[in-house]
């Protein structure tokens, strides 16, 4: 395993610094699986794709947030602005005026210009500038806002700022938190919506990789929690060989067995055997515990 520098990130609420360790290199030498579908790989860490944010509380994707910059490399990224009219209003000599002013355009350019409203005016404004100049158009009637970007100076200073150093690491949500992300509505995606409840699982289960912590049967558990899973169940393609093994897996640890072992009728393909077998048997047994698999199971873990 090589490790990355530490990217910086800003939540996109409130602004406030965290950030996360980058990977330049890994393997799965070492690791080890579950029937759930989790994989421990200790030269292949696992990375939160959300977080909550330290100041706000607010959830935040972790890889689509704005980068600010990188620790080790100290490269700074600089907000900027672009001004959209949206609308010219009724004062459009007004409007005009003000954007000729600014950009000393012609008449006729300028005009040309807002005739494709809406339409980007200004880029590459830094924001009390551009704040100026929205709050110029909007008093000369027009409809004008402003849309933040991000540019990379090219600076390389000769230390990164004190509050990169102090930003914490984005950590990893617990079961609670995944299943308030979920109620809340935070996927974007069909994607999103799969990875939270499929950490929601993990973490629903992370207690019981323990061997000396007693199983406790998704029957006994927050309704969230079951719901989640039934949820996730449903969700899950049978089409897909990776989402068939899991949705079997899901439905055992339901203790909906008959289900679970009609979704491996169809069988599935090479790579996927073993692992499918020793669920099926489980399921076959009335087995609703999850189990580690054994070392010819273990599959590479997905990242």
């Amino acid at each position: 395993m090589i490790p990355g520098p530490d990217i910086v990130i800003a939540c996109p609420a409130c602004g406030a610094l965290h950030r996360y360790a980058s990977l330049r290199s890994g393997n799965s030498f070492g690791a080890w699986g579950w029937t759930d579908g989790r994989v421990v790989s200790p030269l292949l860490p696992d990375r939160p794709r959300i977080t909550r944010c330290h100041a706000c509380g607010g959830f935040v994707w972790v890889y689509r947030a704005e980068e600010v910059g990188t620790l080790t490399e100290a490269r700074v990224f600089e907000p900027v602005y672009e001004i959209i009219v949206e609308h010219e209003g009724p004062r459009r000599v007004d409007v005009m005026a003000r954007l000729r002013d600014r950009s000393k355009q012609s008449f006729a350019e300028v005009k040309e210009l807002l005739a494709r409203a809406p339409v980007v005016v200004a880029r590459d404004v830094f924001e009390d500038e551009a704040r100026r100049l929205v709050q110029s158009l909007q008093d000369a009637g027009a409809s004008a806002s402003m849309r933040r970007q991000v540019i990379d100076t090219g600076k390389t200073p000769e230390g990164p700022p004190p509050e990169w150093k102090s930003a914490p690491y984005v950590t990893h949500l617990s079961e609670r938190e995944l299943l308030a992300a979920i109620a809340e509505g935070v996927a974007e995606s069909w994607e999103d919506a799969c990875y939270l409840r499929v950490q929601a699982w993990w973490a629903g289960n992370e207690p019981f990789r323990r061997t000396e912590v007693p199983w406790v049967p998704w029957a006994e558990r927050s309704p969230e929690a079951r719901e989640n899973l039934r949820a996730l169940a449903a969700q899950l393609s049978e089409r897909d060989p990776v989402e068939r093994l899991m949705k079997a897996e899901a439905l055992r640890e339901l203790e909906c067995f008959d289900e679970a072992r009609a979704v491996f009728q169809a069988g599935l393909p090479k790579g996927f055997e073993q692992a499918a077998a020793f669920i099926r048997a489980l399921a076959e047994q009335g087995i609703a515990e999850l189990r580690q698999l054994p070392p010819t199971e273990r599959p590479e873990p997905s990242r």
